[in-house]
């Protein structure tokens, strides 16, 4: 269930690749009366910031997967402009208990959706500061299961370049 096959993830990686590459760049920007998602009120898991990390177009809406204090909040929008935060369920990925490889902080949320799953990527830092890749998934993009395998990129062989950090 929580297995992705290496098909697929090597399909999505030529996708992209492919296809990118005739994508003509936007060079003309311009801004928007930032900012449009702000930190929460004080007491709030997010009253420090809100880091936008992922945004996907899904089912006639725009979702968001953004960063708080503790973990991952989600907001949603029909114009990317105005953005409602899920006050009911925010936070909506916590870091893990006492002990375990995302305890301290999770950062850096990345969300695809493949068939009828979002599935969500993070970065966790246990207490001694080492990062690990973990993985999630959810049918609704609020209520998360944290991959039993994780972390789903572990740190490298002591001498290597990603043996720590």
């Amino acid at each position: 269930m929580f297995k992705i096959s290496i098909n697929k993830i090597c399909f999505l990686i030529i996708f992209i690749t492919v296809f990118s590459t005739s994508i003509h760049p936007q060079i003309n920007w311009l801004r928007y009366n930032n900012p449009v998602l702000v930190p929460g009120e004080p007491g709030t898991w997010d009253e420090n910031f809100s880091v936008v990390n992922s945004v996907l177009f899904h089912d006639g809406i725009y979702k968001m997967w953004y960063e708080g204090n503790i973990g991952f909040g989600y907001a949603t929008s029909v114009d990317e402009i105005n953005w409602i935060k899920d006050t009911l369920n925010n936070p909506v990925l916590l870091p893990g208990p006492p002990g375990s490889w995302d305890e301290m902080e999770i950062a850096n949320a990345s969300v695809i959706f493949v068939e009828d799953t979002f599935h969500l990527w993070y970065s966790g830092v246990d207490a001694f500061h080492d990062n690990r890749i973990g993985h999630a998934i959810s049918l609704d993009g609020i209520n998360w299961n944290k991959d039993p395998a994780n972390p789903v990129l572990d740190l490298g062989d002591p001498g290597s370049m990603d043996d720590h950090e």
